[in-house]
């Protein structure tokens, strides 16, 4: 979002499609294509690199499929912790391990124990910049599969189930998995509104835009 140095313009379109240079390309755009690698495929869309961003009529063209994008894609990549293209997003996940001695009982003692407890704390707990933006809770909600690279873990989604690791030294990784689609419509609509209304848009114009391809989906 925002500003992009290095994008697709009809000027230098023709040296775009011979050839790019990764070493110029901003943070986050070299580290969604190290995950896209590592992940072994070879195909990355990203928007500012793939529309050509001073023409007008490929702009409109192109944002109408954007629903069709999110929707086929085989793993959306959600660089949520970084507020910058030029900010990356592989950076260890920012928090505290910490644990202390504690002593437990069940209602009326009948399971009693005592052992190490361990716990998290989260720095710069709040709101990951990403879920700021408006165009992403198209993203979010129409992709099949995403992975959420945050302030504080890396997290899954994948087509009615998420995950969430947090990546400590010298711990196993815990996953965790619960439904994140709704089990009912009531109210869903006027809930992806609601939180709509909240992100901003880096052109007000794209307001309606940015949330018709998930009204198209949801019929």
């Amino acid at each position: 979002g925002g500003h992009q140095l290095h994008k697709t313009t009809k000027e230098n379109l023709k040296n775009y499609m011979q050839s790019l240079d990764y070493d110029i390309l901003p943070r986050t755009t070299r580290d969604a294509v190290h995950t896209t690698f590592g992940l072994g495929y070879e195909h990355l869309w990203v928007d500012s690199m793939c529309i050509v961003q001073d023409d007008a009529k490929e702009m409109v063209e192109e944002v109408a499929k954007m629903p069709s994008i999110y929707s086929n894609a085989l793993c959306t990549i959600a660089a949520k912790c970084s507020d910058s293209v030029e900010k990356g997003f592989l950076s260890r996940p920012k928090y505290t391990v910490f644990g202390f001695d504690a002593r437990w009982a069940s209602n009326r003692g009948r399971l009693s124990g005592s052992g190490k407890v361990h716990g998290i704390a989260l720095n710069n707990y709040g709101q990951e910049p990403l879920e700021a933006r408006g165009w992403a809770l198209q993203e979010r909600i129409l992709s099949q599969r995403i992975l959420d690279f945050g302030l504080r873990q890396l997290r899954w989604h994948c087509d009615g189930l998420q995950g969430g690791t947090f990546l400590t030294d010298g711990w196993t990784p815990v996953p965790e998995a619960v439904s994140h689609k709704p089990r009912s419509s009531g109210g869903y609509w006027e809930g992806i509104v609601e939180e709509y209304t909240k992100r901003r848009l880096t052109f007000p114009s794209d307001r309606a835009v940015a949330i018709s391809g998930i009204a198209q989906a949801l019929g």
